[in-house]
């Protein structure tokens, strides 16, 4: 979202009403629902992340064994 209107994902998190002009337009996002969207999206990242990282260790883990034995 922020990417779309041009304006800082802290400015999502401040608390504040966001007023973008586009175009002539003016696009006003609520601050509650842009920090759910934003936060909603900041944790598949991070379960993806976790989920790379789990793999990264299974993939040492075998190849000292593999070393080993």
């Amino acid at each position: 979202m922020a990417k779309v209107v041009d304006v800082s994902v802290l400015d999502f998190l401040s608390g504040d009403n966001i007023t973008v002009n586009q175009s002539d337009n003016k696009i006003t996002i609520a601050q509650n629902h842009a920090a759910i969207s934003t936060s909603e999206k900041l944790i598949e990242q991070y379960e993806e992340h976790i989920k790379e990282m789990k793999e990264q260790i299974q993939e040492l883990k075998d190849e000292v064994k593999r070393r080993k034995g």
